[in-house]
């Protein structure tokens, strides 16, 4: 069974960093000074980790935009664990919670970076592309995808299917070397 919930610990934060580093540093050549952000130790953003046995499967953060906007990102889903619908459990999750937090009059707008390559799994989640413009980030081929969410809606999940879940406004950088500085 897979437990999806909030990073509630610097120890659950370094379990996120571990498979994002194994994802994007390690598989996709991702510069690790690119990889982590400033945004990753915001108050505002929100991050989740797919957990089965004790052991992290994925894990992925939402970072608040302004009221009713929000950006997800780094989702990430160890290369042995996917196929499983872990990557959509932990979308469920993280669009779940930011409308929990950050819903406005019952919605909140949701874009993500969307690699090329992944573009028809986040289509099938209900993300639309926002333009048909695609940019480079850390060298891999990106568009900008976006869905609104109603706070209000209550759709299937893999919850009622037997999978359990526990659980300052500024301009978001386009890319991952747009980042600010951690210092």
């Amino acid at each position: 069974m897979t437990e999806y919930r909030d990073v509630a610990s610097h120890g659950d934060m370094n379990l996120a960093w571990a498979v994002r580093h194994e994802v994007f540093v390690d598989e996709q050549k991702v510069p690790i000074e690119e990889e982590v952000d400033a945004l990753d130790l915001e108050p505002t953003t929100i991050h989740a980790l797919a957990l089965s046995d004790g052991v992290c499967l994925g894990t992925g953060r939402v970072l608040f935009d302004s009221p009713g906007h929000v950006h997800i990102g780094r989702l990430a889903v160890r290369a042995a664990a996917r196929g499983r619908g872990i990557g959509v459990g932990l979308m469920e999750y993280l669009e779940r919670r930011a409308a929990e937090r950050y819903a406005v009059d019952g919605a909140v707008t949701i874009v993500l970076s969307s690699q090329e390559h992944a573009m028809e799994f986040y289509s099938r989640l209900g993300y639309a592309p926002v333009s048909g413009e695609r940019y480079l980030d850390a060298g891999i081929w990106h568009h900008d995808m976006s869905k609104v969410v109603s706070s209000s809606s209550r759709c299937p999940t893999q919850h009622d299917l037997g999978t359990q879940r526990t659980h300052s406004v500024r301009p978001l950088p386009r890319s991952r070397t747009e980042s600010p500085d951690l210092g």
